[in-house]
């Protein structure tokens, strides 16, 4: 029996292709063994059909010897064993009704129905899950469709002698249950032989990975350090380079401010220079002014009301541009004292006298100051230069008509300035790097981003604060906010 086994599995060896698995391979061993069982039997009953003389009988047998030797060749040329399983469980299941049918139904000729419980019972070891239940159906469908023709099979067929269909129900018992145990016993063989194989597998498998985990977890330990020595190098380049950074920034704005400063002292310079050359001018002006109306008063003094306007005009031109001159005079005063007492009215006059020529037709100016004088202890100069900046950038932000409005309040503690523009506004974004050195909003050549810095650096100094208050397309207001607590 041993030596039957292994050379059955010899055999099917031939079937096996590269690519099967241990499963594939179970499965084609299975189904060898059940066709060979059954090829056998086919070809033992067909003799048994001929000796009892029931040659049509004998016939099926022997056709399906024949067709399942060709299926047999066709599986280990092709290697593929899906003609084979799939006409072997057919005609295992069909042929046995058939042979019954033949010889009378089920009175003569149910002994052969053993045969084909084969499909229901092999089907679930070669077939796939989702078909097993196929060949169960199949066999309860042919049981009905012999009950419901077993009467007029009977009327066809000649019956077999009581005797010989107790022999061959023997018979039949013994080799069917005999292939049943065949089979269960090599389907345990090989279940075994695959848990086997996968337990070996498993126990290489899991070697193979913990050796892999332990030499991963080395590696591990060994990049996490260096992940913590280039952290660590990392984090001191970054404060290396935040250092260099902010030393850079400081050395730029350090030296924005040099050149500003030097520029505005060489315009103060100039301002001054140039003021004082126009005072005295202005003085022959005003002093000649004087004596003509003195002289034609005296000479011409029934034409002299026909030529008053003319002497008035001149001297609206006389006190404007002396007004201009003091505005100058104030605008370039170089001191770095904080302790000047500045008439934050008239500072911001003076402004508006400078920007004068800037402010157009399509500016309006709304002022709104108090009544008694508003004072603060700084320095003049850079208060006149806070002021500049603020009304200039409200002047530039109205593209075509707009107010420009600026307010004086006091209270004991503060002297609030507010200078508000219905100009283009401001986008929210931009607010919060407003007073950032270099930061404008302006196209190239309008601005260097130095003004509004230097003006907040300047109320910072006064121990003020500057707030801003913006809407796109709607306008922008500055309030400045000085103590008054040193005067």
């Amino acid at each position: 029996m041993v030596s039957l086994t292994k050379l059955f599995i010899q055999l099917s060896e031939k079937s096996i292709k590269d690519s099967d698995n241990e499963e594939d391979i179970y499965k084609k061993r299975i189904i060898f063994i059940l066709t060979i069982f059954i090829l056998s039997s086919s070809f033992v009953w067909g003799i048994i059909f001929v000796l009892i003389n029931f040659i049509h009988v004998a016939i099926i047998c022997f056709s399906y010897f024949l067709f399942t030797s060709f299926s047999l060749i066709h599986f280990f040329k092709s290697k593929d064993d899906s003609f084979l399983k799939y006409s072997q469980l057919f005609l295992v299941l069909f042929l046995p009704f058939v042979i019954m049918w033949t010889l009378g139904g089920f009175a003569s000729g149910s002994f052969m129905l053993l045969w084909a419980f084969y499909s229901p019972i092999v089907a679930p070891t070669i077939d796939s899950k989702t078909r097993i239940n196929v060949w169960f159906y199949l066999f309860i469908l042919l049981v009905i469709v012999s009950v419901m023709i077993d009467s007029h099979v009977n009327q066809f067929f000649n019956h077999l002698p009581n005797s010989t269909i107790e022999l061959l129900y023997f018979l039949n018992i013994i080799s069917v249950f005999s292939g049943i145990y065949i089979i269960i016993q090599k389907n345990a063989e090989e279940r075994n032989h695959i848990l086997q194989i996968n337990k070996e597998k498993s126990q290489r498998n899991e070697a193979i990975m913990i050796k892999a985990f332990n030499q991963l977890r080395q590696k591990e330990n060994k990049l996490t350090e260096l992940n913590i020595e280039l952290h660590s190098m990392n984090q001191r380049l970054l404060n290396q380079k935040s250092e260099l950074e902010s030393t850079l920034i400081e050395l730029r704005e350090a030296q924005a401010h040099l050149i500003l400063s030097e520029k505005m002292a060489s315009v103060g310079t100039l301002t001054a220079g140039v003021a004082h050359e126009l005072n005295n001018p202005l003085n022959f002006i005003q002093g000649g002014l004087e004596a003509l109306v003195g002289f034609f008063d005296q000479t011409f003094e029934k034409e002299m009301s026909q030529l008053q306007p003319f002497f008035q005009a001149i001297q609206v031109g006389v006190d404007r541009a002396a007004t201009i001159v003091t505005a100058l005079n104030q605008f370039s005063r170089s001191q770095d004292r904080m302790d000047e007492s500045v008439d934050i009215k008239l500072t911001i006059e003076n402004c508006l006298t400078i920007l004068s020529p800037k402010l157009r037709n399509n500016v309006t100016l709304i002022k709104s100051y108090p009544e008694e004088e508003v004072f603060i202890l700084g320095n003049s100069g850079k208060i006149h230069q806070v002021f500049l900046n603020l009304i200039t950038n409200a002047i530039q932000a109205i593209h075509e008509k707009g107010n420009i409005e600026i307010s004086i309040e006091k209270n004991l503690e503060n002297v609030i300035v507010k200078i508000k523009d219905t100009g283009i506004g401001i986008p929210p974004e931009h607010l919060p790097k407003l007073g950032t050195p270099f930061f404008t909003t302006k196209e190239v050549g309008e601005g260097t981003g130095l003004g509004l810095s230097i003006s907040f650096k300047i109320i910072e100094d006064h121990k003020g604060k500057i707030s801003i208050n913006s809407e796109p397309n709607k306008g922008t207001e500055f309030k400045i906010m000085i103590p008054t607590e040193n005067l």
